[in-house]
């Protein structure tokens, strides 16, 4: 009767002498290893290789002790049972367990990951920013989490089927993972959420990994022959300030989440539990609506110049909100809060207007300056900016190539549709330059794909030259990139004339920053470009020239 348990159930039955030769050696469990019922027999125990501590459990076991372990042997897993005998033999019993260990492996990988994207899953990501957040606190650093959350994912299921929604929650998975770090988690929370666990980011790197990630969403998804974009709403908090657990930390972001969608979707938003800083918020729009009724909005000029040559060729015209109450405020006060609530468009559509008015007048006196304008990413999405554009021109007599417009790669997350706005604007002729370069990760792929005839290299990299290596470096580099191409380079935030002397030595043609001039009123402006014009007159050197254009 044992004999048929043994012959049926997975297990080994094994005896050997004082000397370790094997003298049992049954049961079926032996096939997992390639043996037959008392194959081994005759054999000694310590001439087995596998697993390594196989001789020292024989050597405890024929000194008389008793005890259990688990072992494995090639691919299977044992629970082994070995008992000493007082004549210095052993017996002992191996029951595999592999089967059940690859269930209980199973099942503990799905108790912290998502059956269908295989990513970690809520429980996963709440351990882990449990023990991120004890570090972050401990070392006086800090951690993102992003809680991402697609945009009318529904539609995706009840128009094409719950197996295509599958495949679109696995290629997010895909895209998002691509972009992260090595330290950073990813994980499915469920339906249409996911997070990203990013420690030691901070606010503003927390922000850029949320462009990175709209970005990676972008282009368009094929499912069953059927072509669409999936966006995505993220909201962004960042412990331990914002939450010192992770149900905190899950709480704020969720909100900053929704923060994000009422914001316009396809956006992030960081978490801010002021309750004064929303009423701060909400007070600075009704004033920014005044301020626009009122036209309290003023452009100010900082001139643009040829570097060879050192002459005055144009001018970037930058708001400024003349506040009855703060005075003059730059750009950074209000218009990112413009940005947040839409207000842009209205502040973009009134800056376009009063720069061209001003082209205009110029022209009138005969000065005929480049006139460049920022446009805002809500800009660079609306189909109608192309014809705004058109009709400014013609409504002031400017030629489109008088007009320069700045796009900053930063804000194209939605690029298809930043592209063919952009791509409408290179119809009409106006000149098209690429803000801030090489700030952003994919700029040499946006560069190749955009119509674009100017570079301006970012101050950032220009700040710490010639005395910074790596800056030099990187501002030499754009500077060939730029001449390869046939494109102009501008080079912003000259300060000094060591930087202007590197700067034009490095290659750019064409620069701008508080060395020249701060940013001016237009009557200031007016005599420094009269005086421009003067020079180049005695000089009779011909035509002066503007950045990507011809003669003006």
């Amino acid at each position: 009767r044992l004999g048929a348990v043994v012959n049926v159930a997975p297990m080994i039955l094994f005896a050997t002498g004082p000397d370790g030769v094997l003298t049992l050696s049954e049961g079926k469990a032996l096939e997992r290893l390639g043996l037959a019922p008392g194959e081994m027999v005759g054999t000694s125990i310590f001439d087995y290789a596998e697993p390594p501590e196989l001789p020292e459990y024989a050597r405890r076991a024929l000194a008389g002790e008793s005890f259990q372990n688990r072992i494995r042997i090639g691919d299977g897993t044992f629970d082994c049972a070995w008992r000493g005998l007082a004549d210095g033999s052993m017996t002992g019993v191996a029951i595999d367990v592999s089967d059940r260990q690859q269930s209980e492996e199973r099942l503990a990988y799905l108790a912290f990951h998502d059956p269908l994207t295989g990513l970690p899953n809520r429980a996963s990501v709440e351990e882990q920013l449990g023990r991120e957040l004890a570090r972050a606190a401990r070392d006086g650093g800090s951690i993102a989490a992003l809680y991402v959350d697609l945009d009318q994912f529904k539609l995706v299921n009840d128009s094409l089927g719950h197996g295509a929604g599958d495949r679109v929650l696995c290629e997010v998975a895909e895209r998002i993972g691509a972009i992260t770090r090595g330290g950073d988690l990813l994980a499915r929370l469920g339906g249409d959420e996911f997070m990203l666990i990013c420690p030691g980011l901070g606010a503003d790197a927390a922000c850029a990994a949320g462009a990175r990630i709209l970005e990676a969403l972008d282009p368009a998804l094929v499912i069953d022959g059927a072509e669409f974009r999936i966006g995505a709403s993220i909201g962004i908090a960042i412990g331990p300030g914002d939450g010192r657990t992770a149900a905190e930390i899950f709480k704020h972001a969720d909100a900053a989440m929704y923060q994000a969608k009422r914001g316009g979707r396809d956006n992030f938003a960081l978490y801010s539990d002021d309750a004064g800083e929303t009423r701060r918020k909400l007070t600075l729009t009704a004033r920014l609506r005044r301020a626009l009724a009122e036209e309290q909005f003023v452009l100010h000029y900082q001139p643009v110049h040829d570097l060879p040559a050192g002459r005055l060729l144009g001018v970037e015209a930058l708001v400024r909100w003349q506040d009855p109450e703060a005075g003059l405020v730059p750009p950074a006060g209000f218009l990112p809060h413009a940005e947040e609530t839409g207000l842009i468009a209205r502040i973009g559509e009134w800056v376009l207007e009063a720069a061209c008015r001003q082209a205009a007048a110029w022209n009138e006196l005969g000065l005929m300056p480049r006139m460049a304008v920022n446009a805002s990413s809500r800009e660079l999405r609306d189909e109608g900016y192309a014809g705004r554009v058109a009709a400014a021109l013609e409504r002031h007599s400017l030629t489109p190539g008088q007009v320069l417009i700045e796009v900053s790669e930063a804000s194209m997350h939605d690029f298809e549709r930043t592209r063919r706005v952009i791509e409408r604007l290179h119809e009409l002729g106006v000149v098209l330059a690429l803000d801030d370069f090489g700030t952003e990760h994919s700029s040499l792929a946006r560069l190749r794909e955009l119509p674009v005839q100017v570079l301006k290299v970012d101050r950032s990299f220009l700040r710490g030259v010639p005395g910074d290596a790596a800056g030099a470096s990187i501002v030499r580099a754009i500077a060939t990139l730029g001449a390869g191409l046939g494109m102009d380079v501008v080079a912003e935030g000259i300060e000094t004339e060591e930087q202007l002397r590197f700067a034009a030595a490095a290659g750019c043609g064409f620069g701008q920053g508080y060395h020249f001039s701060r940013p001016l009123p237009a009557a200031q402006v007016t005599p420094l470009l009269t005086s421009s014009l003067a020079r180049s007159r005695r000089a009779d050197r011909g035509p002066a020239r503007s950045p990507a254009g011809s003669p003006r």
